[in-house]
């Protein structure tokens, strides 16, 4: 036992609390109040008289101070098996302490605060390590590459001050990241320090070592130490740790039992879900996770990842499993972090910017695609040559790191990733070839000049229009500034091969900064950071939502550099990422409207949109557990973004709307106007039935990528939803020429200029609208108040009773950082009734923006082939808000099988592409 020895004057309180806070450390259960913590007060009482109330004064200043536990926007908890037990830091001492000391370094005061806060929150939600018996198992989504790490080594450091003594962090599938995780922690949270009062880390890994077989770990009987593993997801790593647990209660009287152990499963979605497609047939790393977690009397299992699609997947209802029974905790977007949300158009309206991915990024055409492409399994025939996308993407790669030395003074890490095969073998033939190139560059400079200043003015603007959309002030230098250090850069830099075969792989913890084109696979697009990471080229695509995702290196914080990304990709790559943006974000806003309506993560069942293409969620076997169900056509918005300019495109449009119209008025439809502050020139009709929309779908051409605005799932939803309910129809006016649609309905063109025609894949969505059609994108139809057109004429009108009419005035002085979901809610509230059908006349003559003129081009008809110019007509193009059916669900989403919903297994995924690197023999 050990004995706390004083001076005979008497301490101050941080002294006094020192010896206390050292003595419950070493107790069996320092549980507040408990026989331990007062025999603690008593004894520091002996020098300090007033010790026990300053305790109490001080831990009551400590509560006050706290973050509260539990956060409805952010978290789903099942309040029946969690309570709330922790409420922030305790003690000026301790790791956590130490910790935040060291990101105060690196991190601005408010990133530093928002890991304070969350961590206090996910740590409340997690099991309390001095209550026996108590587990829990969580999840915690957070966003690729926006330092998930950071934030679990914050919840280490506040888990261990409060009594775990044993933490797993399992770092992903390959050895490099495994060794990265364990750098990062041993330098973050000092386990090979022992600065640390009264505490001691037990490192049972390194940077170099995996976890072995352990017969004992030396301290571990002292509750001052901690235990601490980085494990590779790895069959031999895990059985290792599975018998040194179990061997703690075997051999060591049960000591597992006084032991609370935290794992950390970081990537978790990848190898940690079942991935055999039965569910009783575990994949090896699920099985022996779950074994471990069975060995593990106290403590919690924290699953960390960008992507959950397949830990939302899995089997709630299995009581070994890793489903997040207790809590679902979605980590705010840190400042200065660019995401999918940044990158793309993920509202879908027209008044937002263009998306950024288009700016920065440049399609790889097919030909060259195919010169780096693997076929066939003779890799010894794979003899690739540097086509010119490359060519420019290494050129713009040296121009842009010479651009940021100048700009910031100084050297840092700069990375180019080259991602176009899963083939190890292939990924040193193709470094072979860009080594070639590069060395070429360094040799011959002065007389590529011409070259590289060609790729500076082609990228510059470029760099322009992004600043000018991110708000940034960066100056671009002169070109014979950036010239003047392209010599500097080529000189340090360096082309590597980061797989499981390569001897010389990515390390940015030597003495200076790395200047290197990455080449790789599979360890490159999941976990693995790129330091500095400015130029991607790939063209390796996946059929799976979590792996293309990961895939999205670019994401995360460029300070300084944001103009500078640039991407290139293989054709259709830029659409698919589109879509996943808009995935990802229904995700979390699930999550959020849930969490408002304190439901469970049992009840989670999250809604994954399926793609309307080849894309499938995650891996077949990981979707064991999915169903398609039907998910929430009701209050939602559609519209079409694909539209057909031929002159029968055009007519076709036209002709659909004008009968529309005319049957409507003639069934006795309302005819309402706008005014100047409500949308001059816009129309509305009220009272429009369900036959009148069908048959206007039946004439209307809708793209297949556009289900839910066909004709024939139109009418079937109506037939099950529809009753009591009807439709106004919104025709929209724009600031162009006016026209006339009949009826006595006349309106003026909306602008919405197409994408050109090498910035999305139109041939399969083409195919569909006929002979002789010219189908062009326009990426958004609508504008986002357009959701609620008809409440505001209807309001302007007096259509609205007071009650409503103050609703939506109040909405509308509110709507700055309003979101599409608002309105719907909005909507609900006012016509719980009422769909509504928008109309648009878009101008024939469309001009892009200046901004956007690299990626959008005119509406203008092309020519004939013998060169005479088509006559167009302005097009219609739809938008559709569809009736608020509370509680209702239709559109095809995958979720978890529930009691309550359809037991329909999902078909049809192909499993083409595994987590792991395919090395050839």
């Amino acid at each position: 036992m050990s004995i706390l020895y004083f001076d005979d004057e008497e301490d101050s309180f941080e002294d006094a609390l020192d010896a206390f806070e050292a003595r419950i450390s070493r107790a069996e259960d320092p549980t507040e109040g408990g026989h331990e913590w007062n025999r603690a007060i008593r004894m520091v009482g002996r020098t300090r008289s007033n010790f026990a109330q300053e305790l109490r004064d001080h831990l009551d200043q400590q509560r006050r101070e706290a973050v509260p536990v539990v956060d409805a926007d952010t978290a789903l908890v099942d309040s029946q098996r969690r309570k709330q037990w922790y409420s922030g830091p305790r003690s000026h001492r301790g790791v956590w302490p130490s910790y935040r000391s060291v990101i105060e370094e690196n991190l601005p005061e408010a990133a530093v605060g928002t890991i304070d806060e969350t961590t206090t929150k996910i740590l409340g939600l997690a099991a309390n390590p001095l209550t026996p018996g108590d587990k829990a198992k969580g999840l915690v989504i957070g966003h690729v590459q926006s330092g998930k790490t950071a934030n679990y080594a914050g919840l280490i450091a506040k888990a261990v001050d409060e009594g775990y003594r044993i933490v797993i962090v399992l770092a992903g599938m390959h050895s490099n990241l495994r060794q990265q995780t364990q750098a990062r922690l041993d330098n973050d949270l000092g386990f090979n320090r022992a600065d640390i009062k009264n505490f001691a880390w037990l490192p049972g890994t390194d940077k170099e070592r995996d976890v072995g077989a352990i017969s004992g770990v030396a301290g571990l009987g002292s509750r001052e130490n901690c235990l601490v593993f980085v494990v590779k997801k790895n069959k031999r790593r895990l059985e290792n740790l599975r018998d040194f647990l179990h061997s703690l209660n075997e051999s060591h009287s049960n000591l597992l039992r006084r032991r609370a152990v935290l794992i950390i499963d970081d990537e978790a979605d990848q190898a940690s879900p079942n991935s055999t497609g039965e569910r009783d047939v575990l994949s090896t790393i699920h099985r022996l996770l779950q074994e471990i977690w069975g060995f593990i009397p106290t403590g919690s299992y924290i699953a960390y990842t960008a992507t959950p699609f397949a830990n939302l997947l899995m089997n709630p209802a299995d009581p070994q499993g890793l489903y997040p029974d207790d809590f679902a905790f979605s980590l705010p977007k840190p400042d200065g972090y660019l995401g999918s949300d940044e990158f793309f158009n993920t509202t879908q309206t027209a008044d937002a910017e263009d998306d950024l991915a288009a700016h920065l990024s440049t399609e790889v055409p097919d030909h060259e695609a195919a010169e780096l492409t693997v076929t066939g399994k003779n890799i010894d025939a794979y003899d690739p040559e540097i086509p010119d996308t490359l060519q420019r993407a290494i050129i713009w790669f040296v121009l842009s790191t010479a651009i940021r030395r100048l700009r910031s003074g100084d050297d840092t890490h700069a990375s180019m990733l080259v991602h176009t095969s899963h083939r190890v073998r292939a990924h040193f033939r193709l470094k072979d070839a860009v080594k070639e190139y590069v060395v070429g560059l360094a040799n011959d400079l002065p007389s590529e000049e011409g070259e590289f200043r060609s790729v500076f003015d082609e990228e510059s603007p470029r760099s322009e229009i992004i600043r000018q959309i991110l708000g940034r002030h960066e100056a671009m230098p002169t070109w014979q500034d950036v010239w003047h250090k392209t010599e500097s850069v080529l000189s340090d830099l360096s082309v590597k091969v980061d797989n499981g075969l390569s001897d010389d792989r990515l390390d940015y913890t030597g003495e200076g900064p790395e200047t290197v084109i990455a080449i790789g696979g599979g360890t490159l697009s999941r976990g693995l950071t790129l330091e500095g990471l400015c130029v991607s080229y790939f063209l390796r695509s996946s059929n799976l939502y979590d792996t293309l995702l990961q895939m999205g290196r670019w994401f995360g914080f460029r300070p300084g550099y944001a103009d500078l990304v640039r991407v290139w990709v293989a054709p259709g790559l830029l659409d698919e990422f589109a879509h996943l943006a808009r995935v990802e974000r229904e995700l979390r806003e699930d999550i959020d409207e849930m969490s408002r309506a304190s439901r469970t993560p049992k009840e989670l069942a999250a809604k994954i949109l399926l793609h309307p293409g080849r894309l499938a969620i995650t891996s077949k076997g990981k979707m064991s557990e999915g169903v398609v169900v039907q998910a929430g056509l009701g209050g939602t918005r559609r519209q079409t973004i694909y539209l057909d300019r031929s002159p029968e495109g055009s007519a076709r449009s036209q002709e659909a709307a004008r009968d529309l119209l005319a049957r409507s008025l003639a069934a006795g439809g309302r005819i309402l106007h706008g005014t100047a502050a409500v949308r001059s020139g816009t129309t509305l009709i009220t009272g429009v039935e369900h036959h009148n929309l069908i048959d206007f779908l039946h004439q209307y051409w809708v793209s297949p990528v556009e289900r839910w605005l066909q004709a024939s799932p139109m009418e079937t939803w109506l037939k099950a939803h529809g009753t009591g309910k009807n439709w106004n129809i919104l025709v929209v006016g724009g600031r162009g020429t006016e026209h006339s649609l009949g009826s006595g309905i006349t309106v003026k063109t909306v602008s919405r200029a197409p994408f050109r025609s090498e910035r999305w894949s139109r041939d399969e969505i083409a195919r569909t609208a006929g002979p002789g059609a010219d189908v062009v994108n326009i990426g958004a139809l609508m504008s986002e108040q357009d959701l609620i057109g008809d409440l505001r004429i209807l309001s302007a009108n007096g259509e609205l009773d007071n009650q409503n009419a103050e609703l939506l005035k109040s909405a509308l002085a509110n709507s700055k950082g309003s979101s599409i979901r608002g309105w719907k809610g909005l909507r609900e509230e006012i016509l719980p009734d009422t769909g509504l059908i928008i109309l648009y006349l878009v101008d024939k003559d469309s001009q892009p923006q200046k901004r956007s003129a690299d990626i959008r081009e005119s509406m203008t008809f092309k020519p004939h082939q013998d060169g005479e110019a088509m006559e167009g007509n302005h097009i219609i193009g739809l938008g559709l808000v569809y009736p608020p059916v509370p509680g209702e669900s239709l559109d095809e989403y995958l979720a978890v099988e529930l009691p309550e919903l359809v037991d329909e297994r999902a078909e049809g995924f192909e499993d083409t592409e595994g987590d792991a690197e395919v090395p050839e023999p």
